[in-house]
């Protein structure tokens, strides 16, 4: 995909209102390319509301262009659900990111992966047993995917990482809100949101 293309999907997905099924629901209309485009009519006739038009005239430009910016980092990259990177068994969920901010390892996607979530509160037991099963599936060829909250999450992380396995944080809040730092054999994944 071309960095015009992905500066379209960019200021149509970080657009506020437009979520993942809003943005299919858009996508089905137009490319991302041709609506980023349209003319303030056109915006209203596919359903964006004046607040939207503004902000997509205006305001996801630069908003667009600093997520490039940021993927410029070493190990950033932006995966959009029409690029041959995107995981495919998200692709096949209703209201799957329309694009997702990587920072890590790349290759990590296509690993098979097994998903550890649970409560922050978890009990010493519960935090033991995550930890130890995701060593196992570690072990096992397994990516240990999950969020990166504490708790059951930070622990099945820890887990795969203490026998050198693999592991995906998936964050819904974005990458500049993390508030656990795992540090070797990762991939950080965010999405975009609804608002």
């Amino acid at each position: 995909m071309s960095e015009a293309h992905i500066l379209a999907w960019l200021r149509l997905s970080l657009c506020p209102g437009i979520g993942a099924i809003t943005f299919e629901k858009l996508r089905a209309i137009d490319s991302p390319i041709n609506i980023v485009n349209y003319t303030k009519q056109e915006l209203t006739a596919i359903g964006l509301n004046p607040n939207q038009v503004v902000f997509l005239h205006q305001q996801s430009i630069a908003l667009a262009e600093q997520a490039l910016t940021w993927a410029e980092g070493e190990h950033r990259f932006i995966v959009t659900s029409g690029d041959s990177l995107y995981p495919p068994l998200l692709s096949e969920t209703r209201g799957a990111p329309p694009a997702l901010f990587i920072e890590g390892q790349l290759p990590l996607l296509t690993k098979p992966q097994i998903a550890m979530v649970g409560s922050r509160n978890a009990t010493v037991e519960g935090l033991d047993i995550a930890r130890r099963y995701a060593g196992i599936f570690a072990q096992h060829g397994y990516c240990v995917t999950s969020g990166l909250a504490l708790g059951i999450d930070g622990h099945a992380h820890q887990g795969a990482l203490d026998v050198q396995g693999s592991t995906i944080a998936v964050l819904g809040s974005g990458l500049s809100q993390i508030y656990l730092h795992v540090t070797s054999h990762w991939l950080l994944v965010s999405q975009s949101v609804e608002r």
